[in-house]
């Protein structure tokens, strides 16, 4: 899944047949994308999801993000792409990280409460809602990555702002 992530944001159909690269050539290209992609480790980004919670839930959510949200995924890379390196969103990193927000806001993992008195209606009005309240808070990563002209080395405090953004969509 984490190289059809690269392919739908870098490769056109001329790229995609095998004879175009060498072997090393191609690594060394893949590497350089899943960077602009915002992955820390470029050279293997599956190992980035090896952290469990929230293990391949990022991975779903921005596979989600590219299929059912093309165009604003495609906007999202190229803009970036197109940034100094040091202002690029990470969006490998920005998904980890928001998934790990959203898990902890909606309390995904956590036992269930002793009285179930606790739940959240929004799961009821739809079937992808998780993925969705991602592809609105990923956007909203960037925007706040823009407006703040944040670097790698800004990434934690950009962070904070777009918790309160997340809780904001997911309480109405």
């Amino acid at each position: 899944m984490v190289h059809r992530l690269r392919q739908a944001a870098f490769e056109s159909d001329a790229d995609a047949s095998p004879g175009n690269f060498n072997t090393d050539r191609r690594k060394s290209l893949c590497a350089r994308e899943f960077k602009k992609l915002g992955f820390p480790n470029s050279a293997n980004p599956s190992l980035d999801f090896s952290r469990t919670p929230p293990g391949l839930l990022p991975l779903d959510n921005m596979t989600y993000f590219a299929t059912h949200h093309t165009d604003a995924y495609n906007r999202f890379v190229l803009e970036n792409s197109s940034r100094e390196d040091k202002h690029e969103c990470p969006f490998g990193r920005g998904s980890i990280q928001l998934t790990i927000i959203l898990c902890e806001i909606l309390k995904i993992g956590d036992p269930p409460s002793e009285t179930g008195q606790d739940f959240y209606p929004m799961f009821f009005a739809q079937d992808k809602v998780f993925e969705e309240l991602f592809c609105v808070c990923i956007q909203l990563l960037n925007k706040t990555w823009k407006e703040m002209r944040a670097t790698q080395e800004d990434f934690d405090k950009v962070t904070p702002p777009n918790r309160s953004r997340a809780e904001v969509h997911t309480w109405g």
